[in-house]
């Protein structure tokens, strides 16, 4: 894969300090929005506190519902450019067409949609949504090829690549060794540590004074923020970044947990082995500066839930640490470089294998990082590459239930009950929603709605959005 790769989205960034909401927002719009990562990420930022925002100098496709959307309906035809090396698939540009019936009932869905796409709630954002349905194709389509921060539904990347590229059933692995009286504990980027598996591992080595106490990210070389985050995300929605995270990062508010999370943790085990009788000389963080110790003798592992169980935790419950540990991994093995650069290469290099879109831009795994740009279009034609595979059913059962299951367990119920599988995304700017929707007729559509728009004022947009898939619903 080539190493002389640079992920879209990672480059030039602008510092603006605001005092009051109003600059801040004015900030988040020049970004064309504020960008999103669990249910309720930036749903409640400080109002009033100074913020320091990084505003992306990209943004997406001069045309906006408010200035001539381009709204389609069975035959849409626009499509996105792309500006940066990306991974190519020749094989894909052999491909045969694929051939769809035209029938009255697609005909009478295109026309319910395009008034769906009317309504009062996706008035005055930006808007791009795209409608596919098995066996009749693009049926209705909103600027799709407008690309938007997509929120969580950045997940869906990190959930693709994962399910083809890790070993579902294992775990991620975190492995404490001996070497005389030093410990060493070598990161594996598991988004689930906690202290107490840590101190009842070290304390099995049978050490009561340790020289050395040696966490070893050598293999993770990823800046504590991610490129996008904004400054007050931290530690309020997302831990820093570390393949040594301990409950999740976000044990304390201490400015050198977010600075320097590795050493913090490192100390802060330190301490609570002291309170065991357990006598630690100094901690020592091998991260690159410092080269990793040669392997020692293995005493015990930590393991976490298997990687499926991860996935599943990262959509249905909308976890940011989840995903962007996930996409860090995705780098490591892909490349032996596990960040979130390496980690956003190897999932356009899955998505160019499958023939699926690597346009727009990756910043992070989680959806926090105003770098992330992607349209309707390319989301729905990721979904559809895995359309009736194995790896589309996986994925598919991976994702939140509609009136049943995490983050979509309050919509789409009664008569509509377990027949929508989709990411939602609610941020502070905008919505979400992406996914499959099994249809009355039988066939299977899969749906991108994205919404962008000003803080606070895209909530009516969640009624439009699940308005449009129930039109599907009903078909």
């Amino acid at each position: 894969m080539g190493r002389g790769y640079t992920s879209a989205g990672l480059g030039k960034t602008i510092a603006v300090r605001a005092a009051g909401r109003s600059l801040f927002v004015a900030a988040c719009l020049v970004a064309s929005g504020c960008a999103n990562a669990t249910v309720a990420d930036d749903l409640t930022a400080p109002a009033e506190a100074e913020v320091l925002a990084r505003v992306v100098e990209k943004t997406p496709s001069t045309t906006t519902t408010t200035a001539a959307p381009t709204t389609t309906t069975s035959t849409s035809t626009t499509t996105s450019t792309t500006t940066t090396t990306r991974p190519f698939n020749p094989e894909c540009a052999n491909l045969p067409s694929e051939v769809f019936e035209e029938s009255a009932a697609k005909d009478a869905l295109a026309a319910r949609l395009e008034t769906a796409m009317a309504h009062p709630g996706f008035e005055g954002h930006d808007v791009s949504i795209a409608v596919w349905v098995d066996g009749w194709g693009d049926v209705a389509s909103l600027n799709p090829d407008l690309e938007l921060l997509p929120a969580s539904n950045q997940k869906i990347l990190v959930a693709v690549a994962a399910n083809e590229m890790l070993e579902l059933s294992s775990p991620l692995t975190t492995t404490i060794e001996r070497s005389g009286n030093d410990v060493i504990i070598r990161a594996g980027a598991d988004p689930t540590l906690a202290f107490w598996r840590l101190e009842s591992a070290v304390a099995s080595t049978g050490l009561t004074s340790i020289d050395r106490l040696i966490i070893d990210v050598s293999g993770y070389p990823q800046p504590a923020e991610a490129n996008g985050w904004l400054d007050w995300h931290m530690p309020d929605f997302v831990g820093p970044l570390s393949a040594f995270m301990v409950e999740n990062n976000r044990w304390t508010q201490d400015e050198q947990l977010l600075t320097h999370p590795d050493r913090t943790n490192g100390e802060r085990l330190a301490a609570l082995l002291e309170a065991r009788d357990i006598a630690v000389g100094e901690v020592v963080v091998a991260d690159g500066d410092i080269a990793p110790p040669p392997l020692g003798e293995v005493i015990t592992t930590i393991e976490s839930a298997p990687v499926d169980a991860l996935i599943r935790t990262m959509l249905v419950s909308s976890d940011n640490q989840h995903a962007d540990l996930l996409m860090m991994e995705l780098g490591h093995e892909s490349s032996g470089i596990g960040n979130l650069e390496s980690g956003a290469l190897a999932v356009e290099t899955i998505l160019a294998e499958r023939c699926a879109p690597v346009d727009g831009s990756i910043g992070d795994g989680s959806g926090l990082s105003r770098a992330n740009f992607r349209s309707a279009r390319s989301f729905v034609d990721i979904l559809t590459t895995v359309q009736g595979t194995p790896e589309g059913e996986l994925l598919r059962s991976q994702m939140p239930v509609g009136g049943v299951s995490g983050t979509l367990a309050g919509r789409f119920g009664g008569p509509y009950a377990g027949r929508v599988q989709a990411k939602t995304g609610t941020i502070l700017t905008g919505r979400s929603l992406t996914g499959w929707a099994a249809m009355a007729n039988g066939r299977d559509a899969i749906f991108s709605i994205i919404v962008n728009g000003e803080p606070r004022s895209t909530g009516p947009a969640q009624g439009a959005m699940d308005a449009l898939v129930r039109v599907i619903l009903d078909t």
